[in-house]
């Protein structure tokens, strides 16, 4: 072979490398710019949506504010009527003042947070058995009332009463019928386990059940009465003279209305909107 063909062929070679290196400079260099524009879209993209997340915030932030306002004035100058049916609990033994009963707090409640002005009628009676609100329900229907809170088993699961579970449960079906079927109304209900009784709980399942089938809430009592500093002690001075161990002390009222008062705030609230 000539050394002009070895040159040419050298010459070739240097050329065909540099096309090389710069293929690949070229391409890395491309590399090297998608990466970046990667990166930065990702750097976009992120700001984006960091700024939606911080308008949803903002707005969600908005919306619980608007909603917690709203709550405040959703019952200026509506007035609502209150009716409380059940035993001693409702009646309210061994709280120390009739401000202290369950019943009244849940109205202070309703008016200091939704702004309703609230008439009660307290219907409990010690050692009341849930018959005792059917007879009573013309009295009960002629104060037309918004809200019922129904307390009743505790009596009637007691085996001095004989009241069986199935008597029992019509019986609640009954009074429920007469307060809203019979007289075409919708008031707001709640319903009530049994208080301080283990032997209730066959009670408390009916309960439980009725409110399922009718859509009612229904108040687990069960929480607050096994916490034992919620009655009591006996011997103390209370609104009818003197406490027991049994019923709901000052405290006891005071968990029992914030209970009713959390399930009924989003009903009236729905209700009024």
């Amino acid at each position: 072979m000539s050394n002009g063909g070895y040159k040419t062929d050298k010459k070739a070679t240097i050329i065909a490398f540099l096309l090389l290196i710069i293929t690949v400079g070229v391409i890395v260099s491309g590399v090297i710019k998608d990466s970046k524009r990667e990166k930065d879209n990702e750097k976009i993209a992120y700001a984006y949506e960091k700024k939606q997340l911080g308008k949803e915030k903002s707005n969600k932030i908005q919306v619980k504010r608007n909603k917690e306002q709203d709550m405040k004035n959703i019952g200026r100058g509506k007035t609502l009527k209150y009716i409380a049916i059940g035993d001693s609990v409702t009646a309210g033994y061994s709280a120390s003042s009739q401000d202290n009963f369950y019943v009244n707090k849940i109205g202070a409640r309703v008016t200091a947070n939704m702004g309703f002005q609230v008439q009660q009628n307290n219907m409990g009676k010690r050692g009341a058995v849930i018959s005792d609100a059917i007879n009573n329900i013309n009295e009960i229907n002629s104060y037309a009332p918004d809200i019922v809170t129904i307390e009743y088993g505790t009596n009637d699961s007691n085996i001095n009463n004989n009241i069986s579970t199935n008597i029992f449960e019509n019986e609640l079906n009954t009074l429920i019928d007469d307060l809203t079927i019979k007289v075409k109304r919708t008031p707001t209900i709640i319903l009530m386990t049994t208080w301080n009784v283990n032997y209730g709980e066959k009670y408390d399942e009916v309960i439980n059940r009725v409110g399922q089938n009718r859509k009612i809430p229904v108040l687990d009592l069960k929480p607050i009465w096994t916490d034992k500093t919620n009655m009591g002690p006996e011997g103390n001075r209370d609104y009818y003279g003197v406490s027991d161990d049994f019923n709901p002390n000052d405290k006891g009222m005071n968990s029992i209305a914030n209970a009713v008062y959390e399930k009924l705030q989003p009903i009236l609230y729905e209700k009024n909107k």
